[in-house]
């Protein structure tokens, strides 16, 4: 849970200092039914990851390890894949081109939509997190 905070910090430094892209696909089919793929890609930045992976510490955050990260990522899996209706949750970790890439199907949007919220209050401490907090999509009503 630690790494996945400290990639989040180390994405906020480079947001301000250098290039990356996230990208989000949604396909949703007529029967609401679809498919995910977020890709966090940071290989404009590769240069810079690759010197600070090999740090302990930057402005006061722990850097995590790619053993972590896999660890963590592996985790997001197994709580995505444990919501009933996501099927196919997997994560790319593309370690020489900083790209990772994480899909999933869905049964429906509601399915998706609990998916969301079940990942944000894994990794909410506070335990305020409230479904109304995150966007939901309703594909009925649109």
């Amino acid at each position: 849970m630690k790494a996945f905070k400290s990639i989040l910090y180390l994405s906020v430094i480079f947001f301000v200092s250098s290039c990356f892209e996230i990208v989000e696909q949604v396909k949703i089919n007529k029967d609401g039914s679809g498919d995910l793929k977020l890709i966090m890609n940071m290989s404009q930045s590769k240069t810079k990851l690759k010197s600070i992976m090999l740090m302990e510490k930057v402005n006061g955050y722990r850097v995590p390890k790619k053993d972590e990260i896999k660890s963590e990522t592996k985790q997001l899996v197994s709580l995505a894949n444990s919501v009933d209706g996501i099927t196919e949750a997997n994560v790319i970790n593309d370690f020489d081109n900083y790209i990772f890439t994480f899909s999933c199907s869905f049964k429906n949007t509601a399915a998706l939509n609990e998916m969301i919220y079940v990942l944000a209050k894994s990794k909410d401490k506070k335990d305020v997190v409230k479904k109304e907090d995150y966007l939901t999509y309703d594909v009925t009503s649109k």
